[in-house]
């Protein structure tokens, strides 16, 4: 049973895709065969073929602080991020009761105005919301995305089996609670021979260090530093928005059509035709598709428009699709899909492209300005939304980074096996 993911916009490496590798292995593998190590993963990497500004993106205008935005960060532009970062995690920490809250109470976009760090509650968090607040914090100490899976992986697996929670009830004390946990996080990685050897408890410490950290720097950043921050953040929105939005803008210029395929949707479908071949292999083993953002318009054209219209590649069927942080339905409202129908407006859903396509999940995050809802728009699509449990800026990326998601997926897969969705 093959699974292909296709990237979205802002993608100019495949590192993600190694990174979704190991969550899919560890997580989806065991659900769609019984020879989990024998499925093949694959990527359609496109972003080679993307919008490439030939000012280098000059148009973007500079921040007061920074200047020329791509500089270094300073301090004081480190502390804010930082602020913003931790804001959406952070926030998720129930309070305990205070007999004098302090002036102040949430500053504006969430974060928690001056009090004292002991009044964080994590034995309040529900499992997953734990595990993701670790998470979050090592996803500051590390930035190399394989590495990153494998630790929330590790970490995941101290959820499931109880231990991070255990430890948060066994300690009253906050610092102790976070000592705990990295220790164990450190022991879990060391003990996983794949990341055996990755320096995991320098990792370890410097994740301590960083969680006591954030939750000094969230609670003193108060409106002048997050006013900087947010400020500061228009560089990252201007890159994302702008490479998103000349992503899409090359690629409606250069799809081209089933008789002749531009070179995007061509490396789609040379991908699907080889694990195609794969499927058929093995016993007509369902094929899966993750798509993330953009790339779910994408396979949108490619079930709708490329598959159908191709006799020969008319019998390629993706058994299960899922869209996350995708445009779909945006894309859909403003008919800019190569089958778009005009006559399908409100009340009239688009009919469900069955031909070349068995189930589709489409997953949104309320975090995420990028990503879009399709149940009112089209038929018989499975549309849920995700909470990631990251901010703003970070939230559009945030779902293939979650080892929950890959758990929920997973469910969903399975579910559509039994119930007959999945051939």
């Amino acid at each position: 049973m093959p699974i292909l993911y296709v990237h979205g916009v802002n993608v100019r490496s495949r590192d993600n895709f190694f990174a979704m590798e190991v969550f899919a292995r560890r997580y989806l593998a065991p659900a769609i065969s019984d020879d989990p190590d024998g499925v093949t993963i694959a990527d359609a990497y496109w972003g080679d073929h993307a919008f490439d500004p030939s000012y280098g993106g000059a148009s973007r205008p500079r921040t007061r602080l920074l200047g020329m935005g791509a500089d270094p960060l300073p301090d004081l532009q480190q502390t804010a991020q930082a602020a913003i970062d931790y804001s959406d995690s952070l926030d998720r920490v129930p309070a305990v009761d205070s007999p004098a809250p302090q002036a102040g109470g949430l500053a504006s976009g969430g974060i928690p105005g001056p009090q004292d760090t002991e009044d964080f509650d994590l034995a309040a968090l529900s499992d997953q919301q734990l595990g993701d607040v670790v998470i979050a914090v090592l996803e500051q100490a590390e930035k190399d995305p394989v590495a990153l899976a494998k630790m929330a992986v590790a970490v995941d697996g101290l959820v499931q089996d109880g231990t991070l929670a255990a430890i948060v009830q066994q300690h009253a004390d906050l610092t102790d609670q976070l000592n705990a946990i990295f220790d164990a996080v450190q022991t879990a990685s060391t003990d996983t021979d794949a990341l055996a050897g990755m320096g995991i408890a320098d990792w370890a410490a410097r994740a301590r260090d960083l969680a006591q950290e954030a939750l000094s720097r969230v609670n003193s950043s108060g409106p002048f530093l997050l006013s900087v921050a947010l400020a500061e953040a228009r560089p990252k929105i201007n890159q994302l928005v702008s490479q998103f939005l000349g992503d899409v803008f090359v690629y409606l210029d250069k799809r081209g059509t089933a008789g002749a395929p531009g070179i995007v949707p061509n490396i789609v479908l040379d991908k699907l035709k080889a694990l195609h071949a794969i499927k058929l292999e093995r016993g007509g083993e369902p094929l899966i598709v993750v798509s993330h953002s953009m790339g779910g318009q994408l396979i949108y054209d490619i079930v709708s428009h490329f598959l159908p219209k191709d006799p020969a590649l008319a019998n390629i069927k993706i058994d299960f699709w899922c869209a996350s942080a995708s445009q779909v339905g945006f894309f859909e409202e403003g008919k800019l899909f190569l089958e778009a129908d005009p006559s399908h407006v409100t009340g009239k859903k688009v009919p469900f492209p069955g031909g070349n396509l068995g189930y589709w999940w489409n997953v949104h995050d309320q975090n995420d300005f990028l990503s879009f809802t399709g149940r009112d728009i089209f038929e018989g699509i499975d549309d849920e939304a995700y909470d990631s449990g990251m901010s703003l800026i970070k939230a559009h990326g945030g779902y293939l980074a979650r080892p929950s998601f890959y758990r929920r997926m997973a469910e969903k897969i399975t579910s559509s096996q039994s119930d007959g969705g999945l051939v």
